[in-house]
């Protein structure tokens, strides 16, 4: 029968840490700017609203998002900025692609 000796008979004990090491938090910082791939996917956003509005294809819910978009933007949250980005885009790509179509009469 083998016997256990060591640190597997000790006792677990708590370090002092003392009162400053207990209370000590950590900040994580703002953000203080766009990453590049966000400030990218806004430009390409705008234009693609330009480019809709000039081919008098441009819908309602492709200036929501792009307004949320740059709202995001100003508070430099990259993520968020090219979720709402790239929506814009496949928006104002759907709406050119279906005004290549004839309309529908019923």
């Amino acid at each position: 029968m083998a016997s256990l000796t060591g640190c597997a008979l000790a006792p677990f004990q708590q370090p002092n840490l003392g009162k400053s090491a207990a209370q000590t938090q950590v900040v994580i910082a703002a953000p203080t700017a766009l990453t590049e791939q966000a400030s990218h996917a806004l430009k390409v956003a705008e234009i693609s609203v330009n480019n809709a509005r000039q081919t008098h294809t441009l819908w309602s819910r492709a200036l929501d998002q792009l307004g949320k978009a740059q709202s995001a933007a100003k508070v430099f949250d990259s993520k968020a900025t090219i979720l709402h980005a790239q929506e814009v885009i496949n928006i104002c790509f759907r709406s050119t692609e279906q005004a290549k179509f004839p309309p529908v009469l019923w």
